[in-house]
This record gives C-alpha cells, sequence and structure tokens, in this order.
C-alpha cells in the first residue's frame, strides 16, 4: 500500500495505491513509466481539477470573470475558424485537436487579460 498525496492543498480525501512492485514506491517512478500520451491527460486533469477547485472558491457570479468568460468564448470561436481555414488549405488536424487546441489558446488569451477599473479606482 503506497499513500498518495493530494493533488491541492485543501483537498480533505486521501487516497492509496497497490503497488504490485516492491521497488516502485513513489509517486514520480510511477508518473514515470506512463507513456506520453498517459501524462499529458493526467496532467489535463490535474489542471482541470485545480480549476475546477478554484472556480468552487471564488464563483462565477462576479462581472469580471463573467466578461473573461465571454472573451474566452469569443477568441476560442477564432481559433477553430481559425483551424478550420488551416483544414481547407490542406492541413491536417484531427477534430479533437482542434477543439483542445482551441480551448487551450482560449484559456492563454484570457490569463492575459487583467480586470478593467472604473474612473473612481483610477483617481484612488
Amino acid at each position: 500500500m503506497v499513500y498518495a498525496k493530494p493533488f491541492y492543498r485543501s483537498q480533505r480525501s486521501t487516497s492509496n495505491r497497490i503497488v504490485y512492485d516492491p521497488h516502485v514506491k513513489t509517486e514520480e517512478t510511477i508518473r514515470s513509466r506512463l507513456t506520453t500520451k498517459q501524462q499529458i491527460q493526467l496532467g489535463e486533469a490535474e489542471a482541470m481539477m485545480k480549476q475546477e477547485h478554484a472556480q468552487g472558491i471564488t464563483g462565477l457570479n462576479r462581472w469580471n470573470e463573467l466578461d473573461s468568460l465571454m472573451y474566452m468564448e469569443k477568441f476560442e470561436c477564432l481559433a477553430r475558424d481559425f483551424f478550420t481555414a488551416a483544414i481547407a488549405d490542406g492541413w491536417v488536424i484531427k477534430h479533437e485537436k482542434l477543439r483542445r487546441g482551441a480551448a487551450m489558446l482560449a484559456n492563454q488569451a484570457v490569463e492575459l487579460l487583467s480586470a478593467p477599473y472604473s474612473d473612481e479606482e483610477a483617481a484612488a
């Protein structure tokens, strides 16, 4: 039995793993034996869990967050249009990669945005 560390600080649940190979003890060695595709999927799943946890704490009720979601949807649509045009020009892009790539680019683009400020905040 191996006790696994939590994915994020405030995680209340614990998980145990049964390791049949006595030489495999740490999470790093387990991760190193995964294929590249499995490592990427695991990283994306961890990032999604952290994002969902952060959204659970802050909520989506603030106007700035709603605006950023709107901009993210717009950017994702633009990215899909770009990839679709590339496919029309003869480039080969799998549908799943197109969808994931557009979503990843949209997330990165929204992170570049800073919250707008009002005139009252500028005067302070």
